[in-house]
């Protein structure tokens, strides 16, 4: 099987311990159907191309390594705009760029960095929280008053 991008060769290369085509040269990863579900099991919100409706469709300049049919690519909803996907209508395979598996990548890293336990939130980062809207709140209506008071004064009201 062929790169979409380059044309060159897929080998096969394990990713969370699933063996995926990926290319050498361009460093995309080609993912069958049965890859994005063996790895949606370890990695949550891994994109599974197969089941998902995506939004914002737009026109892939590659071909399926397998079918041969163009692919069409859309902007995965789970990550919010930021990964893009390559999908075949026919064999529901998809290809992700490096760059792509970089974002999924630390996006996962950052995931599971706020699920790990101590990460708390203290009772002064919930005041914070609570009382930052009303600090915004606040400062703008001094400003409001006090361009008030500059305009009364400078148009002689309190004389």
């Amino acid at each position: 099987m062929n790169c979409p991008q380059c044309n060159q060769q897929l080998n096969e290369r394990s990713l969370l311990d699933t063996p995926v085509a990926f290319c050498d040269v361009c460093k995309g990863w080609w993912f069958e159907p049965v890859d994005a579900k063996a790895l949606a099991r370890t990695w949550k919100n891994f994109p599974d191309a197969s089941g998902s409706s995506p939004h914002k469709w737009r026109e892939a300049l590659s071909s399926c390594p397998r079918c041969g049919i163009p692919l069409i690519g859309y902007y995965h909803p789970a990550y919010n705009t930021v990964v893009k996907v390559e999908k075949c209508r026919k064999c529901g395979g998809f290809w992700l760029e490096d760059g792509e598996i970089r974002r999924l990548s630390i996006y996962r890293e950052n995931i599971d960095k706020d699920r790990r336990p101590g990460k708390e939130e203290t009772p002064a980062a919930r005041y914070l929280k609570k009382t930052g809207a009303f600090a915004i709140i606040a400062s703008a209506a001094i400003v409001l008053l006090a361009c008030l008071v500059l305009y009364l004064v400078n148009t002689g009201a309190f004389r």
